[in-house]
């Protein structure tokens, strides 16, 4: 019996332990954020480091993302990404920030997949990655954002 009680108080101490922390990243992720630094980094076809660069550093007040409670948000000017406002829907799946852009110069909407590195109360970091034009390489940027 007594062996029974404490696999019981096992499990249920590592049911606990399993948590992941992106539980918590809908809620955290709500608000106001603005562009801390932009990091590039380039990559070869071997994973070779070819350079890192940090684009942008420092936030502006017209440069910020605007992620509401119900999935959707506002993406402001002056965020090198894009010169006009935006609206967006969102969804977090595990550690994938999947945004939908509305409205676009193009007139079409656009989707990506974020990976969030790091989210707290007061700062996150996403990561995102493509193939150059250039077949040979590949780039990553990660975006850190501040409250």
């Amino acid at each position: 019996m007594k062996s029974k009680y404490l696999l019981f108080i096992c499990l249920l101490a590592l049911g606990f332990a399993a948590c992941k922390k992106e539980d918590s990243y809908p809620k955290k992720i709500i608000g106001k954020w603005r562009i801390k630094e932009i990091r590039r980094q380039v990559f070869d076809t071997t994973g070779v480091k070819i350079s890192d660069t940090v684009v942008i550093a420092g936030a502006s007040a017209g440069n910020y993302f605007l992620f509401n409670a119900d999935g959707t948000g506002e993406k402001h000017p002056a965020d090198g990404i894009g010169a006009a406002k935006n609206d967006f829907t969102y969804k977090i799946e595990g550690n994938n920030l999947n945004l939908m852009l509305h409205t676009t110069e193009s007139g079409t909407p656009y989707e990506d997949t974020y990976i969030i590195l790091k989210l707290s109360s007061a700062e996150m970091t996403l990561s995102h990655g493509e193939d150059y034009i250039n077949p040979k390489r590949h780039w990553v940027v990660d975006v850190t954002w501040k409250k």
